[in-house]
């Protein structure tokens, strides 16, 4: 029976520990990902095999692995006829290219009779064909089409009326409120997107407690010349509407 990560963690975390490693040490090492049913194997490398692993499972189970080849047997065979093996754990990070050349020549796993490395493996980088580059870039674009269509699925007027619940009375922190700033400056809004933004706000006349809260928040804030700057240019040649004098006015035009 295939073992479980877990239970592969556990038994690499005795092995490094046996090596000297400690137990919140990164454990560089290499591995292999093995077809039960066929034998065939993908060898690869990490400075932190653990999360190394996660993303595997992560990226195969979602069906965007970039190993065209590794992901369509993960689709034909399933999961559970998979399994995660540690072939050495390499103390020096430096040495894990050479290593993880030397299985992969040994066992062979570039032929795809045997295994599942796509790659020119060298000791410092992977070297992907142009071949490889197209197929895989084409296989993430389909992959990517067919995980948006379930999202989509998902998203229901029933699923947005819970998610309004969830954040109604939500605040953010000013650390989120700096990160969103920072991420939407300079951010141009597409003409479609503006026109939503319009038809939304179009006849919406805010409460006597929004506006309060947005004179609360207002309230001694001084525009920068920059800013002075853009909004007279924004109102430059604009035609301003109907204006009605005050009772004070009038009295005083009067006068």
């Amino acid at each position: 029976m295939p073992e479980t990560l877990d239970h592969v963690c556990i038994k690499v975390r005795l092995l490094a520990k046996m090596l000297g490693f400690h137990a919140t040490d990164k454990i560089g090492a290499i591995y292999s990902i093995t077809n039960n049913e066929n034998g065939k194997c993908y060898v690869g490398k990490s400075s932190n095999v653990f999360d190394r692993w996660r993303h595997h499972l992560k990226d195969l189970r979602r069906g965007v692995h970039n190993n065209v080849h590794l992901q369509r047997a993960w689709d034909k065979y399933g999961e559970k006829t998979f399994h995660f093996s540690i072939l050495e754990c390499v103390q020096e990070i430096s040495d894990l290219g050479a290593r993880e050349l030397w299985y992969v020549t040994l066992l062979g796993t570039q032929n795809q009779d045997v295994g599942y490395n796509l790659n020119i493996v060298t000791t410092n980088s992977y070297q992907a064909s142009a071949e490889t580059r197209a197929k895989q870039s084409a296989s993430q674009k389909l992959a990517w089409v067919k995980y948006r269509d379930q999202r989509i699925a998902y998203i229901t007027p029933e699923y947005l009326e819970m998610q309004r619940e969830i954040q109604t009375g939500k605040k953010a922190s000013p650390e989120t409120k700096a990160k969103m700033s920072v991420a939407s400056k300079g951010k141009k809004k597409s003409p479609e997107h503006a026109a939503k933004l319009r038809a939304a706000h179009k006849g919406w006349v805010p409460s006597l407690e929004t506006r309060a809260k947005i004179g609360a928040a207002h309230k001694g804030h001084k525009a920068s010349a920059e800013t002075k700057a853009k909004m007279s240019a924004t109102r430059k040649g604009q035609k301003r509407g109907p204006y009605k004098r005050s009772s004070t006015e009038n009295i005083q035009g009067e006068n």
